[in-house]
């Protein structure tokens, strides 16, 4: 009882329904609203971050989005997510490296973002007995509301559609006041290509990706949780940066990239419906992609805000 006591506060309390292997229970639902904010001003090409091959971006670009998740558990071990974001980004000033990238580089861009459709099944419980719990998901993604600019540094996408399978892993464990939970998740992302010739190259663009997460939180009571999280995106196939064609409108979708965050997650809840999330990141690593991003996100989480309560 006191396992699943645990579980219930953790997917009560996590950003949205798709975060680690647990799933919400038959007929629970969540509704996470969220608003986050990043800025970079560098860019690591070739040779990654931290040597000669890193780019001033001019005055730097700043993004502003919000987004709206909504989570529905349909049995015991399967729930449904659906990601709706709306994103605006922009250059705070154009310079040299806005000019020399042309095609409108740096332009002002906003609008939809990318949706996404989640589905996830609990293979393996902890409440049953197990050492862990395992889930596999499947994640679609439609991007293709965002392809109109993917030439520029500030596109909100590539305007692909993307089929992503998911394995995620986790545990949760007593502390003398409260618990903690483990979780990792990775994933296939397919990107079904916008080109299949970039620039002459022979090449996809853009490649298949890899994508992992793993979250570290500590709860000492029941009420606030903390801990660190890291994040990597890996696109090993693609051109490097001064390889890449810029006349071409697939010029960034063409690069291989990498890019690992880290950073710091809390989460306050008000009883079991109802949870505010705040999360810090910063680049930690990054080839051909932004080597100095500081992120922040906040949102709340409401519980089974649908449930007919009993008179």
């Amino acid at each position: 009882m006191r396992t699943f006591w645990m579980l219930t506060l953790l997917v009560g309390g996590e950003a949205h329904a798709g975060s680690g292997p647990w799933v919400l229970g038959k007929g629970d639902q969540q509704i996470y609203v969220g608003l986050d904010a990043q800025r970079f001003s560098k860019l690591a090409v070739d040779s990654g971050a931290y040597t000669e091959d890193v780019i001033d971006v001019d005055q730097g670009v700043s993004t502003f989005g919000a987004k709206l998740i909504g989570g529905f558990g349909l049995g015991r071990a399967f729930e449904v997510e659906f990601e709706l974001p709306y994103v605006y980004t922009f250059a705070h000033r154009q310079g040299a490296v806005c000019d020399l990238l042309g095609q409108d580089a740096c332009a002002t861009t906003q609008g939809l973002g990318i949706v996404a459709a989640r589905m996830k099944y609990l293979a393996v419980d902890e409440v049953l007995g197990k050492p862990l719990s395992v889930a596999l998901g499947l994640d679609l993604r439609f991007g293709q509301a965002t392809g109109a600019h993917r030439e520029r540094i500030t596109s909100l996408g590539e305007g692909t559609f993307d089929v992503e399978p998911r394995l995620s892993l986790g545990r949760i464990g007593s502390l003398p006041s409260g618990y903690w939970s483990l979780y990792a998740d990775g994933s296939f992302r397919f990107r079904f290509p916008m080109t299949t010739d970039v620039a002459g190259t022979g090449r996809w663009a853009p490649g298949f990706e890899i994508t992992a997460t793993l979250e570290n939180l500590y709860t000492p009571g029941d009420k606030v949780s903390f801990g660190p999280a890291f994040s990597l995106l890996s696109r090993p196939l693609g051109v490097d940066f001064s390889g890449t064609d810029l006349a071409d409108v697939d010029r960034l979708t063409a690069l291989r990239i990498f890019a690992l965050e880290g950073g710091l997650k809390l989460i306050v809840r008000n009883g079991r419906n109802v949870s505010v999330s705040l999360a810090a990141f910063h680049t930690i690593y990054a080839v051909n992609n932004p080597q100095n991003v500081f992120k922040v996100a906040a949102g709340v989480a409401f519980r089974d805000v649908f449930r007919r309560r009993e008179p």
